[in-house]
């Protein structure tokens, strides 16, 4: 489900940096998450985006109970350099009882995580040059 990305038009930092509280940034007309990526052997990665919806209460969220159900999409890294692009249409909660809605959750992001689907004993994977697209059409996509 990954699409190969040839150019990025126009990039977007997420800085949620603020270690003292939970900053939440607004990806409302965003089109997707473009990054290079590389793995030793070949593994898929849950990409996860958290939002206040399905954040806990303590964590700085707005959920009361049964959170954790974060928008995600996994994608197949491969052994050599590659440029992928992920879609936020592709982006689902796992589980029918989600907590809200993709377009209105995604104007309180507060992080985007990487996890190893199947993880093995030992491995390393490299991220490069992760970005937010903003306005990008992407053939194929």
């Amino acid at each position: 489900r990954s699409r190969w990305l040839g150019d990025v038009y126009k990039r977007q930092e997420l800085d949620a940096s603020d270690a003292a509280s939970t900053t939440f940034v607004d990806l409302t007309g965003s089109t997707g998450l473009a990054l290079y990526g590389r793995l030793e052997l070949p593994m898929n990665l849950w990409v996860a985006v958290v939002t206040a919806a399905t954040l806990d209460e303590n964590g700085g969220g707005s959920c009361p109970g049964g959170c954790g159900n974060h928008f995600g999409d996994t994608i197949t890294l491969a052994d050599a350099w590659a440029c992928y692009w992920l879609p936020w249409s592709d982006f689902v909660q796992t589980s029918a009882e989600g907590t809200g809605y993709r377009e209105s959750d995604f104007r309180q992001v507060a992080a985007i995580e990487f996890h190893p689907v199947s993880p093995s004993d030992g491995f390393d994977f490299w991220l490069d040059d992760v970005a937010i697209l903003w306005d990008v059409a992407v053939d194929g996509a």
